[in-house]
């Protein structure tokens, strides 16, 4: 029986169940951070995009605009010409060398960064054979150049109307139709006139070339600001549109 039971003893074979390895801890501080980081990263990029002026790249120049507080609009050296809208802000074709380096936040802009040669106010008489005399008070702002340096719109609207006098020459006018508001340009020569009547223009486009029709004694820009068609002092009223005209 001893032996018996020694020999079945033998015979079995022990299973034993294989345990799992118990699993690694974590490391899930690493993880977090990293999560956290991505996280910090993309809400500043989110608000970067609200809040930094929309910028666009155009012939290797970028203009930046916005209508946030503190904050500018700049030009780079080469701008010849872009349009851009970003937050309410429009702005269009913008240019150097004898045209606006810098447009307002309000879609206005300056006809010439010429300095003025013989601004608004009393004046002697000029006379100019053929011509007569003016009233000797100047009504708008003279910026004189060379025959055939592009002036702009100085914001947007629509010409109203293209005509010639025996002082004014050929002059445009641009109405902006709200506030009584309109530009006038005057002096182009015939081939020096880039738009037609009703046309729409924006602030900035290069609508003529400095000319000398009419009462001129050379190459230059008259250039009116008016208010139910009287003509104000265009320095102050360009100010109020943040556009500084220069003065010398």
């Amino acid at each position: 029986m001893a032996g018996r039971r020694v020999a079945e003893k033998a015979g079995k074979t022990r299973t034993r169940r294989s345990v799992p390895p118990k699993p690694a801890p974590r490391k899930s501080g690493a993880r977090k951070f990293f999560v956290s980081v991505f996280a910090t990263i993309l809400a500043f990029s989110i608000a970067a995009a609200l809040a930094v002026p929309a910028a666009a790249s155009i012939h290797n120049a970028t203009i930046a605009s916005s209508t946030l507080a503190g904050q500018k609009l700049s030009v780079s050296e080469g701008v010849t010409g872009v349009t851009t809208t970003r937050d309410k802000f429009d702005i269009g074709h913008l240019y150097r060398d004898g045209g606006p380096a810098i447009g307002s936040l309000n879609g206005w802009a300056m006809p010439t960064t010429l300095k003025i040669t013989s601004p608004w106010g009393p004046r002697p008489v000029v006379c100019t054979s053929g011509v007569g005399c003016d009233s000797g008070f100047h009504r708008g702002d003279d910026f004189a150049g060379a025959c055939g340096t592009p002036f702009y719109a100085a914001s947007g609207g629509t010409v109203s109307s293209i005509t010639y006098d025996g002082l004014a020459g050929d002059e445009i006018v641009i109405d902006y139709g709200q506030d009584g508001i309109s530009t006038a340009y005057s002096h182009m020569f015939d081939d020096g006139i880039f738009v037609q009547v009703g046309q729409k223009v924006l602030a900035g486009d290069n609508i003529g070339d400095m000319g000398s029709t009419g009462d001129s004694t050379g190459c230059h820009l008259y250039f009116e600001y008016r208010i139910d068609n009287v003509t104000v002092d265009p320095v102050p009223a360009m100010a109020e549109h943040g556009i500084t005209l220069n003065q010398g």
